[in-house]
């Protein structure tokens, strides 16, 4: 087994499907070849069935109407007039002299005779054989005489009762039914004469055939009695087998092919012999035999040719998308022409999708070069501009220290927020922040904004202390409070409060940052797309927002910027992935 996987393995994809295809279909052709084999082995078994029903019907009637016979002579032989004139105590017709008795009674057994030949058509003849006289009715041309008796030797079968049939010559067209008849009405059962009736076989045998179920297969005919042919149609030096026993086989007659079925089946103990002509019974089913094994065996090349086709329409593709594969390997990433490969099945549709892929590899490549470039220079133009910030926290520091030297209170702070807030900014930490440090941010924020606009700006913050360490988009919180003094306070003349809280919902935590302003124009949820100008600025930093949550977080996380009939509400809405659900309850519950 293992050395048919390492020879299957070596293989190529074309070699497999020809060892799949090519055996099926050799194998599907002598499954067909069986088949028909079969089917016209059961032909041919119907056949010989047909022609030995045939023969034995033909057989039956020939040997009823030999029956039929017997019995027309034992009818004859006992007849009381038949007995009454053998008996040689009286007058009869052995008497030699002519009187009107003998007269009398020869014409009365003529008479009961040529009644018992009327009554049988295939009797040609009756003879009744007294000593050395005969009396016959019948044909007038006679075929035997006398010397039948001594031919046949019937004196040593006298005592024999019933009715011996023989020819005078081998094969015959004629029986000849010879039997004893004894003295039956005296009751002395001696033998008086012989009686002699000439049966036309021919003729029986062809009226059988007339009559018979099939007359189309009626070709030759032979009787064998086991000692000699007694009739036949069949040459005689055709070679037939007579002594062996064959239910049926084909046999040369005259250089000419039968079927021959053989018929044990005889009262009389006789063989008979049923020849129909071969190419009469088989010939149109040979040429079909012949046919049916061509086109199999064209059919079987037919299917070996198309599997070697068909293997090459499958592997010729592959063939070239390897080659496609091995050219990108080496680094050419150009699209060939495909018009060859334009085919709706699954392997032309992966070579066109292969061409998709190399185009599309080609151009990200083109892309991230054009990136590249576009970092390096950004990355030069950082590098060159590093002096700026820190240019700025010198300056913002310098005021701070002029401030403090003038007792500046205020404007030290303000600077030093500015500062804190500044540094923060530019500092490049990854996100997420924590909420603590977001907090400290936003109250350095708050602070500059409160000094800038006094008793207008009230800020009320209620952030849980187990929150603290909770984590947010890095300065989302001072865009969201950004946002509401923009269009809260800088829209409106009474003071305005802005209310920051933080609380634990059921799969996290949220953020909420309210006002008492007018509202918004325009409602913000994160799946929809906003237009920045129509939302006087909402849509950048609110949509920069809601992408940073679901990076950070999960795709659940969500920004919902809307009105509450009383001003503005934007609630940052915190969903953990699901490998920290089990930490998010558990903080959420402590947190309730």
């Amino acid at each position: 087994m293992k050395q048919f996987e390492n020879f299957w393995d070596r293989k190529s994809l074309k070699s497999k499907l020809l060892l799949i295809t090519i055996p099926t279909s050799i194998i599907s052709s002598m499954l067909m070849l069986i088949f028909g084999y079969y089917i016209f082995s059961r032909y041919e078994e119907k056949m010989y069935q047909i022609a030995r029903q045939n023969l034995r019907l033909v057989v039956t009637k020939m040997e009823n109407e030999l029956i039929e016979a017997e019995e027309l002579g034992m009818d004859l032989i006992t007849n009381e007039t038949v007995q009454k004139a053998l008996k040689s105590e009286q007058t009869n017709i052995r008497t030699k002299r002519i009187a009107m008795d003998y007269i009398r009674m020869a014409q009365q057994v003529y008479k009961v005779m040529q009644s018992s030949l009327a009554k049988n058509r295939d009797v040609f003849s009756i003879s009744i054989f007294v000593e050395d006289e005969w009396y016959y009715v019948g044909n007038a041309n006679r075929s035997y005489d006398a010397s039948l008796l001594e031919q046949v030797q019937f004196d040593p079968l006298k005592n024999q009762n019933g009715m011996l049939w023989c020819a005078a010559n081998y094969p015959t067209r004629r029986l000849y039914g010879i039997r004893s008849i004894k003295d039956i009405y005296h009751g002395t059962f001696q033998n008086e004469a012989v009686l002699v009736m000439e049966f036309d076989l021919e003729g029986s045998i062809n009226s059988a055939l007339k009559r018979s179920l099939d007359t189309s297969f009626a070709q030759e005919f032979a009787i064998y009695n086991g000692e000699a042919v007694i009739y036949s149609d069949i040459s005689l030096n055709s070679g037939m087998e007579w002594e062996k026993d064959f239910d049926h086989k084909i046999v040369a007659v005259d250089k000419k092919r039968y079927f021959a079925a053989y018929l044990n089946e005889s009262d009389f103990g006789w063989k008979y012999v049923f020849l129909v002509d071969y190419n009469d019974l088989f010939g149109a089913m040979q040429l079909m035999k012949y046919a049916f094994f061509f086109f199999a065996l064209c059919m079987t090349g037919i299917s070996m040719i198309y599997c070697h086709k068909l293997s090459l329409l499958i592997t010729n593709r592959f063939d070239w998308l390897l080659g496609r594969m091995r050219t990108v390997q080496r680094g050419s990433f150009s699209v060939e022409q495909r018009a060859p490969l334009e085919t709706q099945d699954e392997i032309g549709m992966v070579c066109q999708q292969f061409e998709d892929m190399v185009a599309a590899l080609n151009k990200l490549i083109q892309d991230n070069y054009v990136k590249q470039m576009l970092i390096q220079e950004n990355q030069l133009k950082v590098l060159q501009n590093q002096i700026n910030p820190h240019f700025l926290f010198n300056t913002l520091q310098t005021i701070n220290w002029k401030a403090k030297e003038k007792r500046e209170k205020e404007i030290s702070e303000i600077a030093e927020a500015l500062g804190k807030l500044l540094r923060y900014t530019l500092k490049e930490d990854n996100d997420p922040a924590k909420l603590s440090k977001e907090v400290e941010v936003l109250k350095n924020y708050l602070f500059i904004q409160q000094v800038r606009y006094g008793e207008r700006l009230s800020v009320c913050m209620e952030i849980p202390k187990d929150m603290k360490d909770k984590e947010i988009p890095k300065l989302s919180l001072q865009n969201l409070v950004e946002n509401s003094i923009k269009h809260a306070l800088e829209n409106m003349l009474k003071p305005c409060v802005i209310t920051i809280c933080a609380r634990y919902t059921d799969k996290g935590y949220e953020i909420l940052v309210e006002d008492n302003g007018p509202g918004i124009r325009k409602e913000f949820r994160g799946e929809q797309t906003e237009d920045p100008e129509k939302c006087a600025g909402l849509g950048i930093g609110l949509k920069n927002i809601q992408g940073r949550l679901q990076l950070l977080f999960s795709q659940d996380s969500s920004l919902e910027i809307r009105n509450t009939g009383h001003g503005t509400l934007a609630k940052m809405e915190i969903q953990k992935r699901e490998y920290e659900d089990g930490e998010t309850e558990k903080e959420g519950n402590s947190g309730r």
